[in-house]
């Protein structure tokens, strides 16, 4: 029942693959070993299968148990003889190397397999040994052993060592053993990333995620689960590992300042490494100012990118705040101020960054965060004597100019305040006031009112337009409002000869029409298709209470809106003053301005002053912390240096002594090796006398059975003169007589009837008969049967007929009837030829097995030896 059992689940299975296309590759054997299926293991092997039989991906049952980490599977086939060094699939990979990268029960398979005369140097098709497995699944004991049976630690694996993998992947234990067991800090990667140490992979962080640690296979190899992260847990282990990497080679003696294309210092800058590596990576001798192949020092990567902690250390290791690239001479300030990172920009101008630096483009770090609305760093820009009033690009744009266009408010107010040159002209003499007119941003009105109560002349004209005019031809209503409400010229003509009202009208713009003409805004140009003048000369009455008003303009002292001097603001005391003025007056507490906007300019320019003066303070107490700084890093580096040459005069001291510990660990790992291998010959040897014994022996039954076979009777159904008739019981019934298809009639004993009846049915393909049997004694309970009786049944194909013997089951004495299964027939035992006495044509088993299956049996014959 059990081999049925076994067959009906490896049927099952077989099923499932095949609907699934998932184990078409797996034979039945491998499929166990990969499940973990010893019963089934032991089976095959007991039945004589082949241990190392390849399934057809080329892969053996070892394979695929180590793969699985299948321990129980990996020693029972290691015991049957398994031979760990076979080299399968298209990889070419042995057992070993699977084992080794096993999530689970690595090291004791790793261990079992070297026992068994596995190689730890065998690599696979693409290089990848089984030390270079077991690293990039952080199976650390496992790369223990490997190590201590011989495996050599500088095996480069597409270009990359054990230690570069390990330092990559931040695993810190394995980093610390490998450098214990004398890896080569030095070794030079020739992969993909080519020209690097392991320091430099220690400090890489590709594929890392700051909220959610490593997302995915790097490129070097897979990342263990215990690393691969989704919370804050595992970043801060990740941070806390690369610190551990990072000392550790450093104190091994590798060299900083290797560059392949990037530096160690570099790549930490760019990829946000924490501040102690920047330091650690400092103190060994980085140098501060090494640049990328793109030119960029780590200083200006880390101001780029916000590392505030790490501008400070580089900044008091020495590095030139002011360095530029050779390309766009695109400095640290340069870039920090570019992206609005304060922090950074605070201490670039402690240190003394020069603010007036531009690119080759002609862009000051001013312009760049005025262009980007960076408030808060033009502020500190303007307090450390950044010029307001510079040219930059090809359009000769200010700061200025370009905050108007944009629409930002408060750097507009942070540059009038420091006094920026309201009435500056870009290449094509436009003023911050056009910029702001075109623009049609929601700030413009705002930005407007500064300019002008600044001193910015609303009526200038700006390569052949006006700023009034610019408005009204792209409808922006309210600043065409704030325009006219300070002192625009309704009537100025263009260079194309319109008026605002012209422009405007021209565009259908019927609310920006009428605002115009409220003004005295006349036509010039427009005429209606059909008739003349559309409008004629309009004369308007001006709300000039409600205007002035709205201006901060004393109603006592309202000025026709068209001619106000635009040079003077008028405060809520009546008398006219200077910007400079007011804001002086402001700062005394003397005068108090309605317009939030004009408000907050007049307090913007006194908060200036103050930043400048801080600044300046920050700046000489910076040069003197500076200064106390750097001697005492002078001093840290020279001790850590001294350090460091002690840390590598012991490593090197023990990689002098792993190495004569490797070379002994392969002595003796080749002797096991070779000892393994004898006795696996000497396993071999001995099943395959094993099995050649008991081939003979298989030879000699079968010649035993063919002899047997020639000395059986033939079925007959003549009568049988004499024969003792005996009870299962072996009790004597003393009968003798004759033996005949249709009842017995021996002496005394007349048996008196023989019942056979047949049934054929299937159980997983073998056929069976039932029978029924009754044999009664005449006239008595006991049941007389001869002990060699035997049935057999006819088979009938054309003219042709075949007899198959079956072994009823003979029923105890005392039983009236019986009824039971009988075996199987006995296909060996199939003969043909016969019908009585008459000779007939013949037809061979597996013809009569078809027969039989089909109902063809014809009736039986009894035959009594």
């Amino acid at each position: 029942m059990t081999r049925i059992n076994t067959l009906f689940s490896k049927g099952l299975l077989a099923l499932c693959c095949a609907l699934l296309s998932a184990c078409a590759s797996f034979s039945d054997y491998t499929t166990a070993a990969n499940q973990g299926d010893m019963a089934f293991i032991d089976s095959y092997l007991a039945e004589g299968g082949a241990v190392d039989e390849r399934d057809g991906m080329g892969y053996t049952a070892l394979h695929r148990a180590a793969q699985s980490g299948r321990l129980a599977v990996v020693t029972r086939l290691l015991d049957a003889g398994a031979n760990p060094n076979v080299e399968m699939g298209e990889s070419q990979e042995n057992a070993l190397i699977a084992a080794a990268g096993a999530s689970a029960n690595s090291a004791d398979m790793v261990a079992a397999l070297l026992r068994s005369g596995g190689d730890p140097n065998q690599a696979n098709a693409f290089g990848k040994t089984p030390l270079w497995a077991a690293v990039s699944m952080n199976n650390v004991e496992a790369a223990r052993q490997l190590m201590d049976a011989g495996a050599d630690p500088d095996v480069q694996v597409t270009g990359y060592t054990p230690l570069m993998l390990a330092a990559h992947n931040k695993y810190s234990e394995l980093v610390r053993l490998l450098l214990v067991r004398g890896a080569d800090v030095e070794a030079v990667s020739n992969g993909v990333v080519a020209g690097y140490n392991a320091l430099y992979f220690g400090v890489e962080r590709r594929n890392w995620n700051q909220k959610s640690g490593w997302q995915s296979a790097t490129r070097l190899g897979p990342v263990a689960a215990s690393h691969r992260g989704v919370n804050g847990v595992n970043e801060a282990f990740l941070h806390s590992e690369q610190q551990k990497v990072v000392d550790m080679l450093l104190a091994a003696g590798s060299d900083p300042n290797i560059s392949g294309k990037w530096t160690p210092l570099t790549r930490a800058a760019r990829q946000g490494a924490d501040a102690g590596v920047v330091e650690s990576l400092l103190l060994a001798g980085a140098e501060a100012d090494k640049k990328t192949p793109d030119d960029y020092s780590a200083l200006y990567l880390a101001a780029g990118w916000n590392r505030d902690e790490q501008v400070g250390l580089l900044l008091a290791a020495g590095a030139d705040v002011n360095l530029g690239n050779d390309n766009e001479f695109e400095t640290a300030l340069f870039n920090a101020a570019n992206n609005g990172h304060i922090g950074p920009v605070k201490r670039l101008l402690a240190a003394g960054a020069n603010v007036e630096l531009a690119d080759t483009e002609g862009f000051t770090p001013l312009y760049l965060a005025s262009y980007e609305g960076y408030a808060e760093v033009v502020r500190l820009l303007l307090a450390a004597g950044a010029n307001t009033d510079t040219r930059n690009g090809k359009g000769d744009w200010s700061p200025l100019q370009t905050a108007a266009e944009k629409g930002h408010t408060d750097v507009v107010r942070e540059l009038v305040a420091a006094g920026a040159d309201v009435n500056q002209r870009s290449k094509r003499g436009s003023t911050a006031v056009y910029f702001a007119a075109k623009s049609g941003k929601k700030a413009a009105g705002d930005i407007i009112k500064m300019l002008v109560v600044a001193g910015a002349d609303v009526n200038a004209r700006c390569d052949g337009y006006y700023a009034l005019h610019i408005a009204a031809d792209n409808g922006y209503y309210d600043t065409v409002k704030t325009l006219l409400s300070l002192g625009a010229n309704p009537n100025l003509r263009d260079k194309d000869n319109e008026s605002a009202l012209d422009i405007a009208m021209r565009h259908g713009y019927k609310n920006t029409t009428a605002y115009i003409q409220q003004y005295g805004g006349q036509t010039n140009s427009y005429k209606k298709s059909n008739s003349g003048d559309m409008f004629g000369k309009i004369f308007a009455t001006v709300a000039i209470g409600a205007i002035a008003g709205s201006a901060d303009i004393p109603i006592e002292n309202s000025l026709d809106v068209m001619g106000a001097a635009v040079g003077d603001i008028w405060v809520d005391d009546g008398k006219g003053t200077r910007l400079a003025q007011m804001q002086q007056q402001v700062a005394q507490g003397t005068y108090q301005i309605k317009d939030p906007a004009l408000r907050r300019l007049a307090e913007t320019r006194v908060q200036l002053e103050q930043q400048n003066r801080e600044i300046q303070q920050q700046v000489a107490a910076y040069n003197a912390e500076q200064k106390r700084r750097q001697e005492e890093q002078r001093a840290q580096i020279a001790m850590k240096q001294a350090q460091y040459a002690e840390q590598k005069a012991a490593y090197e001291q023990r990689q002098r002594e792993a190495s004569v510990a490797r070379q002994e660990a392969a002595r003796a790992a080749e002797q096991a090796r070779r000892e393994a291998e004898q006795r696996r010959r000497e396993q071999q040897a001995q099943q395959q006398a094993q099995q050649q014994q008991e081939a003979a022996q298989a030879r000699e039954r079968e010649a035993a059975k063919r002899a047997a076979e020639a000395a059986r009777p033939k079925p007959r159904s003549g009568s049988i003169n004499s024969g003792r008739m005996n009870t299962a019981e072996k009790a004597n019934c003393d009968c003798e007589g004759t033996l005949t298809k249709q009842n017995f009639s021996v002496g005394a004993c007349q048996v008196a009837s023989l019942k056979v009846a047949y049934e054929v049915s299937h159980f997983f393909g073998e056929p069976l008969v039932k029978g029924d049997y009754k044999w009664q004694k005449g006239g008595a309970e006991d049941d007389c049967l001869p002990s060699d009786f035997t049935l057999w049944l006819k088979i009938q194909n054309g003219d042709a007929f075949g007899y198959v013997e079956i072994d009823p089951a003979i029923p105890r004495a005392g039983q009236v009837s019986f009824s039971g299964t009988a075996s199987s027939p006995d296909w060996d035992s199939f003969i043909c030829g016969y019908q009585g006495g008459t000779r007939t044509a013949c037809f061979d088993a597996e013809t009569a097995k078809t027969l039989y299956k089909q109902g063809r049996v014809v009736g039986f014959e009894v035959s009594h030896q």
